[in-house]
């Protein structure tokens, strides 16, 4: 039984923490809270699920934080704390912005987003104040600086901060603000810190800053900017620049999301990157690294949606979480290699469907993942990655070392551990070890049931958790919670741990330190590494008894990681100081260990100096070991100095890896493709183009996709399939425009059609003769349109070019980048598709019937008129189809629209007949009034709806609008036409409907907390509330719910949701989702009259017992009559539902989820 007991001595030390700290910050927080949230820290830990043996106890609290993002230990033990000012309030979200979207794609620079802002965030922007609820007292972006006005002045109000936890004996005893300030136009949500050695860094979109307090005040008196140009675009909320950790290299990694870097450091990071493109930097996230005062700054890897932070493993190895999209995809553990693209563009999300993204499962594990030309994820973990660490060692029990601890949010911190797989690495476990999120399975778990931002190691010992207490508003709260053994806390390795941590380990003479490079714990390791290079560099050059005894321990220490870590430190003299400390190393080339031959190969590779270390490289390309090979096929890319001619035989052999490979290895694949972009001369990689091994051609076209090379047009002629695939995806999607007219004229073979890569391919050259645009290429779309043996979706794909035709998107069909064309002559277009219009129109598929219809309205293809009539008349053809062609009947002014209209009318398609209603009043204006009255009586409810929307903007037709508002105060009124009611009268300011409406609203229960919505449980449309469930990204419903199998499983499966619940749960579930949580959903924690505590989900109550599952105590069965107290926690789904969306699209989702059985 799990006996939970908070005796007076804990009270007394929880409020003495608290008591004797510095509360100067309640003065600073005038915007404290802006959500209340019912439960205090006591009996949120109640709630809790933690692994078995561990306790939890609170560690920080309000109001020394709040609304805590990040969190960092620095070297005396200290915390300091990452809190928002900004989030949601002052930093917007596109998704609430949509009418942005085109001209956020277009920024390319921060300058260019100060310029937007300034210009939208505006009073003149009606659209703006409207879409962020200003001034509507929802506690959005408002008159912040309380000048009468709201504008961008207002953005630079809100701040973003760092707090300093003052830390002895593991307990806070004072707290204040270290720097505060960060609130420029552009300022982000602030989210990484790391502090060493008296210094911090901090990122805050669009900087990262260096801040330091030199007078040992508690206050960072110097602040330097060492780098800027992060987050260019609006982009999604969240999405920031995080990850701040050190490497074993001494320098400092981070990470931005897809909010993209400017443009204006392109050529400083195409040096470390080669290849990379403008599109690349600004349109996906990054990892970067940089020296600790911010010099030879790097780009690490590209194509990353939103990684939050990174984590590196004992052997050097970088790994971070990257989010998902909310579009059915899984979030992915990644593997961060030099050179990496891991597939993500900021066009995928807004594309159908999330485009490729999804249709050629560009996220997918293994061979599930279509693409060669990105690194696929280690494995799918979690739904929402945000801190991640690595276990340093010590602190908690033994079953952890090597692990991974991942907060998941919402949920808790989940754990794993990785194994070699080849150059790479796999998470051999099920997948409900990777992605349950129930707190009854503890299996791969540390703490679950809360919504963890943040994860860390102290010199205490234990893990320490930030936690954002509820939903996704600041809340004015925040918590720190220690996860520990007190065993093994009190054991004298972590005791040893912490001194060394908390400054022992500078006092050490250097046989000190060099005796803790095989210490247990990775930190101090990485402190005394550090420590030696240090003194080494004291002197120049570096002292030599230093650089002596790490060589002696790099060839000779019987422990492996003291060898790497002398090997690391070596390599960063040799960084800072002389290439040639390096050279002794060379002797370990054929080390018993493949790891230390793959450490070498690392630091020999980082290095990029000399022609000594690139011959190593070279010689390791034949080594027995994939990951040696790797390593050093990764650092041939890196050596410009070295003469082409002896880089280009390098490629030789770098061919050959690649046909021993065989593609099997994705890894080991990229790592051959980066030292090719680094060696082969461009004869070599045109010859490897037509090499007998589809292994060396899908390299050569790797490579020239990275290196943007005309000639990847001739691989679209491979007799592989595959290989066309990614020649046509690195033509179109990297906008290799010179290469453009081949991809164009590839012919439809009947291989090709044959191939699983046809559809594709066929869409890429679709739109490659749509981007070209000439009178050729029209004509081209005309023949795919009218070949019978293409699949529909490229025929329709073709059609929907030639609609286009005349005014192109903005972004880019496949890629959905901001690729704007030139308008073009729709004559050219019209003359390709009217030729093949009575087959298309008639044609036996609904994909080519409906994009023939929108093209004729667009084109305007007026002899399409008599068949468009035909169709609507017919009653075989699907109902869809019919009202597109009522519609462009329509649109084209024509003459056979008044008699279709009234075959329309009384058709038995209930559809039909309301756009047949809506249209009867525009053909006959002068008798509307008596029509729609007319269709109030005898109508279907949809037309009923249609005639009460048409009604809204009918002059005279306030007297109908007071009857049916009669009815509805009466009660008399069909439930499904309140809301069309409603909405219609309020667009019209007559008194005597105000005052109905008035009325109504005054007689509306206020006990009744549905009342204000009951309007929107009847009448929605089932298919628009679908796409919003599937497609509103705002919501991102598809994220937590499932239906029907597709969908996350954070909330509840809602598959056949509308046979087992009434439409007013549904509705309260959606405006007020904490009033009545799921069953097996909802956390309780109860307390017995005895002082006895259970915590878990509820998984049944009867009017006597609850049931509940315990992650300590298994199934649990107690008695209501012995309950002393009962606590619930809130639900994870957003509270502010019924501001986000209008309550037509509530009533939408409402009807969706009621007829979903």
């Amino acid at each position: 039984m799990r006996l939970i007991t908070f005796s007076a001595r804990w009270l007394v030390v929880v409020l003495a923490v608290f008591s004797i700290a510095d509360h100067s910050r309640a003065a600073e927080g005038d915007n404290l809270a802006s959500v209340s949230v019912n439960e205090d820290a006591a009996s949120a830990m109640r709630k809790f699920a933690v692994a078995p043996g561990l306790k939890v106890e609170l560690f920080a609290a309000e109001p020394d934080i709040k609304d805590i993002v990040n969190f960092a230990f620095d070297e005396k033990g200290n915390v300091l704390v990452v809190e928002t000012g900004r989030r949601r309030t002052s930093v917007f979200d596109i998704r609430g912005l949509t009418k942005w979207l085109d001209e956020d794609f277009a920024i390319r620079t921060v300058e260019d987003r100060i310029a937007f802002l300034k210009r939208h965030v505006s009073p003149n922007d009606p659209d703006f104040l409207k879409a962020i609820g200003a001034g509507s007292g929802r506690g959005g972006f408002r008159d912040f600086n309380k000048d009468g006005v709201i504008d961008w002045r207002d953005l630079e109000v809100e701040a973003e901060r760092l707090r300093l936890l003052r830390v002895e004996n593991g307990k806070v005893i004072g707290a204040a603000t270290y720097a505060d300030g960060f609130n420029s136009i552009v300022s982000g949500v602030a989210a990484g810190v790391l502090a060493r050695d008296g210094k911090v860094w901090f990122t805050c979109i669009p900087d990262l800053w260096q801040l330091q307090d030199t007078n040992g005040d508690g206050q960072a008196d110097v602040q330097s900017k060492l780098q800027s140009g992060f987050g260019i675009h609006v982009a999604y909320g969240g999405h920031d620049m995080h990850g701040l950790i050190m490497g074993p290299d001494g320098r400092i990694y981070w990470s931005i999301a897809d909010r993209g870097t400017s443009t204006n450091l392109l050529p400083q990071l195409q040096k470390s990157f080669p290849g990379v493109t403008s599109e690349q930097l600004a349109d996906s996230g990054a990892v970067f690294r940089a020296n600790p005062d911010g010099s030879d700054f790097e780009l690490v890897a590209i194509g990353l949606r939103n990684p939050q932070e990174l984590a590196f493993d004992d052997y050097g190895n970088l790994f971070t979480g990257d989010n998902n999209g909310d579009g059915g995809d899984k979030a992915r553990w990644e593997y961060v290699v030099k050179g990496g693209d891991y597939g993500w563009r900021i066009g995928w999300q807004w594309l159908p469907k999330m485009g490729p993204w999804n249709s050629e499962m560009l996220w997918g594990l293994g061979t599930s993942n279509t693409a060669a030309y990105l690194l696929p994820p280690v494995a799918h973990i979690g739904h929402g990655p945000a801190g991640i660490a690595y276990y340093p060692g010590t602190g908690l029990p033994d079953r952890y070392k090597g692990h991974f601890f991942y907060a998941d949010f919402p949920g808790g911190v989940r754990t794993f551990q990785l194994k070699p797989q080849g150059a790479g690495f796999t998470a051999d476990n099920p997948r409900d070890y990777l992605q349950d999120n129930s707190p009854e399975k503890m299996d791969g778990k540390l703490l679950w049931s809360l919504y963890p931002v943040d994860i860390d190691f102290g010199p205490e010992g234990g893990a320490y958790i930030a936690d954002w207490v509820q939903g996704w508003e600041k809340t004015g709260k925040a918590r720190i919670w220690r996860v520990h053994d007190p065993e093994i806390t009190s054991q004298p390795i972590v005791q040893e741990t912490k001194r060394l941590l908390t400054g022992g380990i500078k006092s050490l003479p250097t046989t000190g330190l060099v005796e803790l490079l095989s210490h247990v714990d990775q930190r101090v390791r990485r402190e005394a590494q550090f420590a030696l290079e240090a003194l080494a560099l004291a002197t120049k050059p570096p002292t030599s008894a230093i650089v002596r005894q790490l060589n002696a321990v790099a060839q000779n220490n019987t422990n492996q990681l003291a060898r790497i870590h002398a090997i690391w430190a070596l390599a960063n003299l040799s960084r800072r100081s002389n290439p040639t400390l390096l050279n002794d190393l060379v002797r370990l080339e054929r080390d018993n260990d493949p790891e230390i031959r793959a450490q070498l190969a690392r630091v020999f590779g980082d290095s990029g100096s000399t022609e000594g270390h690139f011959n190593f490289l070279g010689r390791r390309l034949s080594d027995p070991s994939a990951r040696v090979r790797f390593l050093a096929a990764l650092g041939l890319g890196r050596f410009p100095l070295v003469s082409a001619a002896k880089r280009d035989a390098t490629a030789k052999v770098l061919i050959t890896l690649v046909k021993g490979n065989s593609d099997q290895d994705a890894f080991l694949r990229h790592a051959a493709v980066i030292g090719l972009v680094g060696c082969a001369s461009t004869d070599t990689l045109v010859k490897m183009a037509g090499d007998e091994s589809a292994s060396v051609r899908m390299a050569a076209c790797l490579a020239m996709r990275r290196l943007r090379m005309q000639q990847i047009a001739g691989l679209l002629n491979d007799p592989d399939p595959r290989i066309v695939l990614e020649a046509a995806r690195a033509i179109n999607d990297e906008a290799i425009n010179i290469a453009l007219p081949q991809l164009a004229s590839l012919s439809t073979s009947p291989g090709l059609l044959a191939s699983a890569q046809s559809t594709p391919i066929l869409r890429r050259v679709v739109n490659a003769h749509f981007r070209i645009g000439g009178p050729d290429n029209a004509s081209a779309l005309g023949g795919y349109v009218a070949n019978g043996k293409l699949p529909d979706s490229i025929r329709a794909e073709a059609i929907g070019g030639l609609a286009d035709w005349a005014k192109p998107p903005a972004r880019d069909k496949i890629a959905g980048l901001y690729r704007p064309l030139p308008a073009r002559s729709a004559s050219i277009a019209s003359a390709a598709l009217k030729p093949l219009l009575n087959d298309l129109l008639t044609a036996n598929s609904e994909a080519i019937q409906v994009a023939t219809i929108l093209a004729v309205t667009k084109l305007e293809l007026r002899e399409a008129g008599n068949t468009l009539a035909d169709i609507v008349r017919d009653t075989k053809i699907k109902g869809a189809v019919r009202v597109e062609a009522l519609k462009a009947l329509a649109a084209l002014n024509d003459s056979r629209l008044a008699d279709v209209v009234k075959i329309a009318a009384t058709d038995s398609d209930a559809n039909l007949r309301k756009e047949a209603a809506s249209l009867q009043t525009k053909l006959n204006p002068g008798n509307a009034l008596a029509q729609l009255t007319q269709a109030l009586t005898a109508g279907s409810v949809a037309e009923q709806q249609a005639a009460i929307v048409a009604l809204g903007a009918q002059s005279g037709a306030d007297a109908v609008l007071a009857q049916q508002l009669d009815l509805l105060l009466s009660g008399k009124l069909r439930r499904e036409l309140e809301l069309d009611l409603l909405e219609a009268s309020a667009k019209r300011a007559t008194p005597e409907l105000k005052n109905r409406v008035d009325r109504f609203n005054a007689s509306r229960d206020q006990k009744d907390k549905l009342s204000a919505y009951r309007e929107t449980l009847y009448g929605g449309d089932a298919a628009a509330g679908k796409r919003t469930f599937y497609e509103r990204q705002e919501v991102a419903c598809f994220r937590c719910h499932k239906i029907q199998g597709e969908g996350g499983d954070v909330g509840p499966d809602l598959s056949g949701i509308g046979a087992r619940k009434p439409r007013e749960y549904l509705l309260e579930s959606i405006i007020y989702p904490n009033a009545q949580i799921s069953s097996g959903f909802e956390n309780v924690v109860v307390t017995l009259n005895n002082n006895t505590s259970y915590a878990g989900q509820l998984k049944a109550e009867s009017e006597t017992e609850l049931t509940i599952n315990s992650g300590e105590d298994g199934l649990v069965r107690v008695k209501k009559s012995d309950i002393k107290s009962r606590d619930r926690g809130l639900s994870s789904m957003l509270d502010e539902l019924g501001n986000v969306l209008s309550k037509r699209e509530l009533r939408d989702v409402v009807e969706f989820l009621a007829t979903s059985k």
